[in-house]
């Protein structure tokens, strides 16, 4: 839907001068203030576009839109002390997430972005001298500021990267005295899922300081997920080989010796879902990602979460490995985790590799023979295990393997006869097959 700035531009004039004439009667109370949640509402407005499009907002009517945010910028909402009981964390009060000066100041950076856009890169002067008033702490200590500082840090790098170098000890202050400051705003920095390369840069050290604040043993909610956005920057430098397992300051493996267990398991997990099919992986790509499965599946094998490794059937499914490795990875992090999905993308990569390597895929399927915990899956999915092993079972040298796995699943009530194309008779016709949403042939 388009907007029409020029009307919109009029209202939303009005709309900040009531606002600011509540505020010159007085009224400065945010239960009170009848106009502070209208002037939020504007300042929203005017980030409706985060990708900073010049084309979306009409130039003329931009110097009508600075001057509200300017206004806003100003704005008592959030007082420095909002957002302070929860100081140990470095979480902004819940009523601060609506507070009108934060985004102001965000609206003030996207409005910078989009003037250089226009201009070609120019500097905006009138910019850089609002956000100079708010990053210092002295001058404005609201939590929620200094997340928003935190959050839009790598359009601030976009914006004008000697100044946001400059001032980086502002936004992130690593003084022991303002460790609240910096939590705000590094949480508002991790709750970016994309990271530039020039952020990675300035920040790694900020990385260090988050790798070592993380409690192992912490099961909170909020903990977890600073915990699981963490591991999302980290596998993502990873994915681009920023970072290293090898790496002198051992970031990547001082991160898993301090992660807690719930979030261990994340950058498998996002790595798995980020694989294509269809895209072709540089091969030292595919090398590093391997090496960082072993890494983790030997970690386990000491002792690890095992749970770690549930991620894995995506990187079987789509991952750009070699196929006897997958099969071979796949196999072994079934003996580990118990629990890991063999779902319908999985069984289906298994009777597509069945011709090529028959004894691989029997293997896996000997996972779910004789498995209680797994017998709807075998119900579910028995066409599709029906195919894996009589596409094995036509290899030379496979029929006596398939044979014994058909035995283990008639144990459990599953007739796979036929699979084996009447090489091996047992004296019964196979039933037909049961439906999907059917249960097992037996009761447990």
């Amino acid at each position: 839907m388009e907007l029409d700035w020029a009307a919109l531009a009029t209202f939303l004039t009005w709309v900040d001068a009531q606002a600011a004439a509540e505020l010159a009667a007085g009224t400065t109370r945010r239960q009170e203030r009848l106009w502070r949640t209208a002037r939020y509402a504007t300042m929203r407005l005017c980030t409706v576009y985060p990708d900073a499009d010049p084309d979306r907002i009409p130039a003329s009517v931009e110097p009508a839109l600075w001057s509200i945010i300017t206004a806003a910028c100003t704005d008592p909402d959030p007082r420095p002390a909002d957002g302070r009981d929860d100081a140990d964390d470095g979480y902004a009060d819940p009523a601060s997430l609506d507070a009108v000066r934060p985004e102001a100041l965000r609206a003030a950076i996207l409005y910078g972005l989009r003037a250089q856009r226009r201009s070609g890169g120019s500097d905006v002067p009138e910019v850089m001298e609002v956000l100079d008033e708010h990053v210092s702490l002295a001058n404005d200590s609201a939590l929620a500021v200094r997340a928003m500082f935190g959050q839009r840090l790598q359009a601030l790098l976009r914006l004008n990267p000697d100044w946001t170098a400059t001032h980086l000890d502002s936004i992130l202050p690593t003084g022991a005295e303002h460790r609240t400051v910096w939590r705000a705003a590094w949480h508002g920095h991790l709750s970016n899922n994309v990271l530039t390369d020039a952020a990675w840069v300035l920040l790694r050290p900020h990385y260090h300081r988050a790798v070592d604040l993380l409690d192992p043993a912490t099961t909170g909610e909020w903990a977890l997920l600073r915990a699981k956005q963490l591991a999302m920057h980290l596998g993502n430098r990873y994915w681009f080989g920023q970072l290293s397992l090898e790496d002198p300051d051992r970031l990547l493996r001082r991160f898993y010796e301090r992660v807690p267990a719930a979030a261990a398991g994340t950058i498998i997990e996002v790595a798995g879902r980020s694989f294509r099919p269809d895209e072709p992986v540089d091969p030292q790509h595919g090398e590093r990602l391997a090496q960082l499965w072993q890494y983790r599946i030997d970690a386990v094998r000491a002792g690890g979460d095992p749970a770690e490794l549930d991620g894995f059937d995506a990187w079987f499914v789509n991952g750009p490995f070699d196929e006897a490795w997958s099969l071979e990875q796949l196999d072994d992090a079934l003996a580990i985790v118990s629990d890991l999905d063999l779902g319908v993308h999985v069984l289906r990569r298994l009777r597509t590799l069945a011709a090529g390597h028959p004894h691989a895929c029997l293997r896996v399927l000997k996972h779910l023979a004789g498995n209680r915990v797994r017998r709807w899956e075998v119900a579910r999915h028995a066409a599709l295990i029906r195919d894996i092993i009589g596409t094995a079972a036509t290899e030379p040298g496979v029929a006596g393997e398939a044979r014994q796995l058909v035995s283990a699943f008639a144990v459990d009530g599953f007739d796979f006869r036929d699979a084996l194309h009447g090489t091996i008779r047992f004296g019964s016709p196979p039933p037909e097959d049961p439906s999907t949403d059917d249960p097992p042939a037996t009761q447990p």
